[in-house]
């Protein structure tokens, strides 16, 4: 499992008080949406000295990248995951490099070898088919990105395609957003049924990603359940078996 899908699971995961006479000293595990930061370049080492306080990395990146590069950048991290949204040829060196990769339906080849430790996130449109969608819940997905980077202000046809995969699909949701999101927004995202928040990371956006990242380490969110969303159970009522019996007289009349 990579680290990725393990920090989905622990964000969304609510822990309930402990009862007793030491409740005091154990704390609820509230759920909290994620902030993964989008680079398009491989950072330096000043912004990774002020690197916000974000949960994954995402290098986004057109041009193949040494598999030696990638180890340096991951040992920098330190505990936050790198993702890997490359080119659609990666070699095997490059891909154990990462924690999980993100890739296009059609740009991921079924010979490419991905180990079951690196997690996988296929990105998606809003405008896909209900059924294409569900197909998503049988496949082996970390999570689903909605490709939504041109998106400068949110508004609410955003929110309505957001929480119509939301809805459909049981994967962890990650949404591409400006990072000048308010706290608003956020909560708005978050009963849509976003999960995880992506946001273009640069030497000028970084100070708006520090007050977000502490912004969502602050906000309340209600609990939900992704994996486990109820059905609707439609009533039915159970005929039972009735046993017919018929009138001696009526017997004898009819012959």
């Amino acid at each position: 499992m990579s680290c990725l899908s393990e920090k989905l699971k622990a964000s969304l995961q609510v822990t309930a008080p402990a009862m007793g006479f030491f409740r005091k000293t154990a704390s609820a595990n509230k759920p909290r949406m994620l902030l993964l930061a989008q680079v398009a370049e491989i950072p330096g080492e000043t912004m990774i000295t002020n690197m916000p306080a974000i949960d994954v990395l995402l290098l986004s990146c057109t041009k193949s990248v040494p598999a030696k590069t990638l180890n340096t950048l991951v040992k920098a991290l330190g505990k936050s995951p790198l993702g890997l949204w490359g080119p659609n040829k990666l070699s095997g060196k490059v891909i154990s490099e990462v924690d999980f990769l993100v890739f296009t339906a059609e740009s991921m080849s079924l010979a490419t070898q991905v180990a079951e430790t690196v997690g996988k996130v296929l990105v998606i449109k809003t405008d896909w088919s209900d059924s294409m969608l569900r197909t998503l819940n049988e496949t082996s997905l970390d999570a689903v990105l909605i490709d939504s980077d041109t998106i400068s202000t949110l508004t609410f046809l955003d929110l309505l395609c957001f929480s119509r995969v939301g809805n459909i699909v049981n994967k962890p949701l990650l949404a591409q957003v400006p990072v000048s999101v308010s706290e608003g927004e956020i909560r708005a995202l978050w009963n849509a049924g976003v999960d995880a928040l992506v946001v273009s990371l640069s030497e000028e956006t970084l100070a708006e990603t520090k007050k977000l990242a502490t912004l969502l380490g602050t906000i309340s969110l209600p609990a939900k359940n992704k994996w486990q969303r109820p059905h609707a159970l439609v009533p039915s009522l159970k005929q039972e078996g009735a046993s017919v019996t018929h009138d001696d007289d009526e017997e004898e009349d009819e012959e």
